[in-house]
């Protein structure tokens, strides 16, 4: 008896399938915006939450601008929906024109199963909006789009630059991080010929460019347009008449296209879709077969056919650096791949790039599964790269969540098809991020010496284990809310905050608001946990307490708690509350609050939300194997 298939509708609209995992398979290439926004508006009225996660399928397409309102009017339509969104304000200012923008970036989150609110500024209000941070009645956005075309930047028919934009920049920018929120700077444009001769205003915005990325640093998102303009082409770009007569920098489909960039960017910087990088060894990172070939005869031939094969390893040796994790998926003798590695001078991988490796013969949604449980990961963070169809349809046919693109069948089209994708925009580098690759490679290291032999406990005081308290503020905002906002197997309620929200409640009175770096004989594994405690009822309530699955197993729980419990003390704390609160992929911490010595508090609610208490006083001291290490 053959199955229903199963609608794309119905597949966009599962949480657990990341909408990347649709919308990169090959049977969504036969829908068209126009079929998903036609989906939407007959959802809308019955079933909002479809409607959105159909716009959302739309969001990957090209659309033109009246497809783009019609969505917008449609998410309007919706806005009391969104289950399993997240929910967020953008702030889009600028010295020019910004609807088109906005309007894009509204549309365009629903990629990302964020439902945002966008509000715009005044004409060039830009430095006062940010400096007051007069966003409006209350309204606290997660992101601020500052938009600077180069027009509003010059005087004299487009001859002289304006001097002071950019200390006006950094302070406008310094102003909007402190408020909690992530800037996020459209750059100037270059100007159009004749006005970019040499020494002239496109000399000025070069220099500019390389002086704001030296300013702002980590502190704002910088979007470059030149992309968008090469893609979108100069003469539909530049239209001069559009500034004239609504002050737009380009023509407002051009606007379009860097909206939707833009709001990649600030979908990313919210939570990456790919985490890891699993990808396959012959004919994806080499030409040929090594099995057959031999480690000296796959192609590598950087000035031949193996410049395609390079490429692609240039691509993943700089995203790995960027924080993403690299695996190893082959059907292969591992000896020989190895030889690749190893005797190919070539290559720019190498073994030890990798955070995982499975190079064997059992099918690859299987080995792909352990990969994800050997680091702990969720296998809908799985990005796949295999040049075979057959290997392709399988890992989606068994792993529906695992994000698996189409590779071109010329291995020479492969790395614009990864670049064009846009799952691998990275607009914020932490410097956690930076380091996660050698954090894996000493995690294997701990592995090894744990099955070396000995017990558990003296395995864990070998390791030398040390955990560091650190208030949540301005140095470590950033890397608070990137685990607040992806953590989901060690949280106690994937409660998800954006970077004002967390700030606030840092900053707010009798709050414990901690974030704790982990280290060890092997190394420092970073910042791996959050705990924010909030004052309620004459006692205290967790607020938010998560970890990072790479240190599950080390007790570092159990001493983050016990810095709590000290914490409370010194205040007289006599009643701790908290909530254990099920979402299907957090049931690591079931019983975490009773195994601390928390006693029930009432019957579950209905979504399944148990709550506990414990009085701080008469609490069992916390069993752990870490030094407890002050600043």
């Amino acid at each position: 008896m053959d199955h229903p298939a199963v609608s794309p509708l119905d597949r966009l609209a599962d949480p657990g399938i990341p909408l990347e995992a649709v919308a990169f398979a090959p049977e969504f290439d036969g829908l068209e915006a126009a079929d998903l926004l036609a989906l939407a508006g007959r959802e809308a009225a019955d079933a909002p939450d479809r409607a959105l996660a159909a716009l959302g399928g739309m969001a990957f397409k090209a659309c033109g601008l009246a497809q783009v309102a019609r969505a917008n009017a449609l998410i309007g339509r919706c806005r009391d929906a969104g289950t399993g969104m997240r929910r967020l304000g953008v702030f889009v200012t600028g010295n020019c024109g910004t609807r088109p923008l906005a309007e894009a970036i509204r549309f365009r989150l629903l990629r990302h199963r964020v439902l945002a609110e966008v509000r715009e500024g005044l004409f060039d209000n830009w430095v006062q909006d940010c400096l007051g941070r007069s966003f409006g009645d209350g309204f606290e956005p997660a992101f601020v789009v500052i938009h600077l075309s180069t027009l509003g930047l010059s005087t004299g028919g487009l001859t002289r630059p304006d001097p002071g934009v950019l200390d006006r920049l950094t302070a406008a920018c310094r102003a909007v991080a402190a408020a909690g929120a992530k800037p996020v700077v459209i750059l100037p444009e270059s100007p159009p010929e004749p006005v970019s001769a040499p020494g002239g205003l496109a000399a000025w915005r070069d220099a500019f460019v390389v002086e704001a990325r030296a300013a702002l640093g980590d502190t704002a998102i910088l979007v470059d347009p030149a992309p968008e303009i090469v893609r979108t082409g100069g003469a539909a770009w530049f239209a001069f008449r559009y500034w004239i007569e609504a002050k737009l920098p380009a023509h407002p489909a051009a606007l379009n296209g860097l909206g939707a960039l833009v709001a990649r960017l600030i979908g990313h910087a919210v939570e990456r879709p790919v985490k890891v990088i699993a990808c396959d060894f012959d004919n994806t990172l080499w030409g040929g077969i090594v099995g057959e070939d031999g480690w000296s005869g796959v192609g590598l031939d950087p000035h031949g056919a193996g410049a395609a094969f390079l490429g692609v390893q240039a691509l993943l040796q700089s995203l790995r650096a960027q924080g993403y994790l690299l695996a190893g998926l082959s059907k292969n003798d591992e000896a020989a791949a190895r030889e690749v590695f190893e005797r190919r001078p070539e290559m720019r991988l190498h073994w030890d790039d990798f955070a995982a490796l499975a190079v064997n013969w059992r099918p690859k949604a299987e080995n792909l599964r352990a990969l994800a449980d050997t680091l702990r990961l969720d296998p809908r963070h799985f990005c796949f790269l295999d040049d075979s169809p057959h290997e392709r349809a399988a890992m989606r046919a068994a792993l529906p969540m695992v994000i698996v693109p189409e590779l071109p069948v010329s291995p020479t089209d492969t790395l614009a098809v990864l670049l064009r994708s846009g799952l691998f925009d990275t607009p914020v580098v932490t410097g956690d991020d930076r380091k996660r690759a050698g954090y894996y490679r000493e995690e294997r290291e701990r592995t090894r010496e744990a099955g070396a032999g000995g017990g558990a406990e003296d395995f864990l005081r070998g390791l030398e284990l040390r955990l560091e308290p650190l208030p949540v503020g301005p140095e470590t905002l950033e890397r608070t809310v990137q685990l607040i906002n992806k953590t989901n197997q060690f949280n106690l309620t994937t409660r998800r905050r954006d970077a004002a929200a967390v700030s606030a409640l840092a900053r707010a009175p009798d709050t414990y608001a901690r974030c704790f770096r982990l280290g060890d004989r092997f190394g420092d594994a970073g910042v791996i946990g959050v705990l924010l405690a909030v004052p309620e009822d004459g006692g205290h309530r967790i607020d938010t307490w998560l970890m990072s699955c790479r240190v599950i197993g080390r007790t570092a729980e159990q001493a983050m708690f016990e810095h709590l419990l000290a914490w409370l003390k010194r205040r007289g704390g006599r009643r701790l509350t908290g909530v254990y609160r099920p979402t299907g992929r957090n049931g690591l911490v079931a019983g975490l609050l009773p195994g601390l010595g928390f006693a029930p508090a009432g019957p579950a609610e209905a979504d399944g939300a148990l709550t506990f208490e414990l009085d701080p006083e008469t609490a069992p001291p916390p069993l752990h194997y870490v030094t407890i290490v002050e600043g």
